[in-house]
């Protein structure tokens, strides 16, 4: 795993929780991705993605977002996301990312989506 970020996972109830803290480039996807897969062979039915307050995310980082995004969508996983700041969340807006996840803008949101 890459030295600049830190992943984390946990099921509460049936939804698969990945916390991300530090940088997420192309040296997380192995990772990321492994974690993901882990989460879905535990029966998660949705995912979050919790983003630390520090997180930043470069356009390879991006595009494990979009892979992951776009396997939970085959395996019928709805993702949410929550922590990303305004401009991160902008960018998730601009590409289109938006229309494949939930932004999650306060912990009543993560709540609601978690069930």
């Amino acid at each position: 795993m890459d030295n600049n970020v830190h992943i984390a996972t946990e099921v509460s109830g049936s939804t698969g929780v990945v916390r991300l803290d530090g940088r997420i480039d192309a040296g997380v996807e192995e990772s990321l991705l492994t974690a993901y897969r882990e989460l879905v062979q535990r029966g998660t039915t949705r995912l979050l993605l919790h983003f630390a307050s520090k997180c930043s995310i470069n356009s390879a980082g991006i595009a494990v977002m979009i892979t992951m995004v776009s396997q939970s969508r085959k395996n019928n996983i709805p993702v949410g996301v929550f922590g990303l700041s305004d401009h991160y969340r902008k960018i998730f807006e601009m590409i289109g990312l938006s229309d494949y996840l939930e932004i999650l803008a306060d912990e009543d949101a993560v709540k609601r989506f978690t069930g």
